[in-house]
């Protein structure tokens, strides 16, 4: 089980930089669509300020996936349950955008699926 535990985290954050270029790739969507008059500067200034907030809730959850010991837990799922806790009570002092569980969530769930199949 250390194994499955130490695979999680290390494909996490192979997920974690994919979804921080997604973010990144909608950031500069939304900048040529405000260009081309299609969006104003406005949505495009909110648009914006939304993905960047998300992208530095990406950079928080790494943070403490970074600090986080495999080995200090007995199963997979008691390491997502504080990874989660952890970044609930994140959210809520740094005042991040609470979308991005959502999003980070998503890729836990794929994530321990794979390392558990494998």
């Amino acid at each position: 089980m250390k194994e499955v535990k130490q695979n999680f985290k290390d494909i996490m954050f192979v997920e974690l930089r994919d979804l921080r270029q997604d973010l990144e790739l909608l950031i500069e969507e939304c900048r040529e669509r405000s260009i081309k008059d299609h969006i104003t500067e406005r949505v495009f200034q909110e648009n914006a300020a939304l993905f960047k907030n998300e992208i530095l809730g990406l950079q928080e959850f790494s943070d403490i996936l970074e600090a986080i010991n495999p080995k200090s837990y007995m199963t997979l799922d008691e390491m997502i349950r504080e990874l989660v806790q952890q970044f609930k009570e994140k959210i809520k002092s740094a005042d991040l955008a609470e979308a991005i569980l959502i999003c980070i969530n998503r890729k836990m769930n794929k994530v321990a699926k794979y390392v558990l199949a494998s």
